[in-house]
């Protein structure tokens, strides 16, 4: 309990605003710390989903060529069976079929490029399939030879010692290329591991973040509501106070208007006996001082007026005051409102443009 009140007491020494920007700042990191696992853990997993593409283009034309292959050595077997069938109709060209196109032209770099390790087995490739296809070609021309002289035999001879191996090392190598090329692409465990790793560290980044916002917010309410409500309590008194002095000045200045009516019955009276009365000067030069020393009086309580209405204009400054003051704080704390709704509403447009795969961010980003 000490190490929290010190550090309670060492927060507190610092201003409202500086703590406010300092909450507002650590909730727009952990916001962005959750966001940046959410868009780390997508692009994994796009990254990973392309892989599995790129290979299964690749294990697709493989098993083409491997077809293709075997219908070219089944096609060369039967016009080596049936000398009759007439023109060998399969490919001999090495750089046309299909291996061959993709042996010697751009597929083969971005090939290599997707899985470097298929360099060298391209390079060890090339020369059983061009004698493949070269054997085929000496086939070809010895049949016809043969035709002349009745003999099959040497066409035999190069179809087993030459197109065969040819083939069976052309084979083991697309063998070699689909096992290195599965070995290279990420499983679907990994990828579900990948997965359960993302959502674990978003959802405890989503915790901590709530944790510290639910702190905030009562930091927030001990340190600016509660003086809020004294600042108010403070208004409402200086309000009655005000109201006080009101009355106050209300009564003296009938008071003052009261006297001053007083006055200027004497005044007429005095007059009024100055005229008819030249006898009566000494006593009316009497009551002249005594209007004087009234009108001394008079004075005295106006100017304390006067004193009293400064006072009362000085207590409705500070009035004013305190209301601008209250304005900033509610201002403020409409800002960081807004701007925490704001990013809440920049998550959830990043979890709609993730698709199904930012569901669960979508989630975390209405809770936001």
């Amino acid at each position: 309990m000490s190490v929290i009140n010190k550090y309670l007491n060492w927060w507190n020494q610092f201003t409202v605003g500086f703590r406010l920007i300092v909450a507002f700042v650590a909730i727009t990191i952990l916001i962005s710390v959750l966001s940046g696992i959410a868009i780390l853990g997508i692009n994994t997993m796009a990254g990973n989903a392309e892989d599995i593409r790129d290979s299964h283009e690749i294990f697709n034309r493989v098993s083409e060529i491997e077809i293709a292959h075997q219908q070219w050595v089944r096609d060369l077997n039967t016009f080596l069976i049936d000398s009759d069938t007439g023109q060998l109709e399969i490919e001999l060209d090495h750089t046309s079929c299909r291996l061959g196109q993709w042996l010697y032209g751009d597929d083969r770099e971005r090939t290599i490029a997707f899985v470097p390790q298929l360099e060298p087995v391209f390079n060890q490739l090339e020369d059983p399939h061009q004698r493949m296809h070269e054997s085929a070609m000496q086939v070809e021309q010895l049949l016809n030879a043969d035709d002349e002289n009745g003999d099959e035999n040497p066409a035999i001879d190069v179809y087993i010692n030459n197109t065969l191996p040819a083939m069976e090392q052309v084979q083991q190598l697309l063998g070699e290329i689909t096992a290195t090329v599965n070995d290279h692409v990420i499983t679907d465990d990994e990828m579900v591991e990948v997965a359960y790793t993302t959502r674990a560290a978003m959802i405890t980044t989503f915790f901590l973040a709530l944790i510290f916002i639910l702190v905030t917010a009562i930091g927030v309410f001990r340190n600016l509501i509660m003086p809020l409500q004294k600042v108010s309590g403070n208004i409402d008194t200086a309000a009655d106070q005000v109201s006080l002095a009101s009355d106050e000045v209300k009564a003296s200045s009938q008071s003052l208007a009261e006297g001053n009516t007083e006055q200027a019955s004497g005044l007429e009276e005095t007059a009024a006996s100055v005229e008819q009365l030249h006898s009566m000067t000494r006593n009316n030069t009497e009551s002249v001082s005594k209007v004087n020393a009234l009108m001394d009086e008079v004075r005295v309580f106006v100017n304390e007026t006067n004193d009293t209405l400064k006072e009362l204009t000085q207590s409705v400054n500070q009035i004013s005051e305190a209301s601008r003051e209250t304005s900033k704080i509610n201002k403020t704390i409409d800002e960081i409102a807004f701007q925490t709704n704001l990013l809440a509403l920049n998550a959830s447009v990043e979890a709609a443009r993730a698709g199904e795969a930012g569901q669960g961010f979508s989630v975390v980003a209405e809770e936001v």
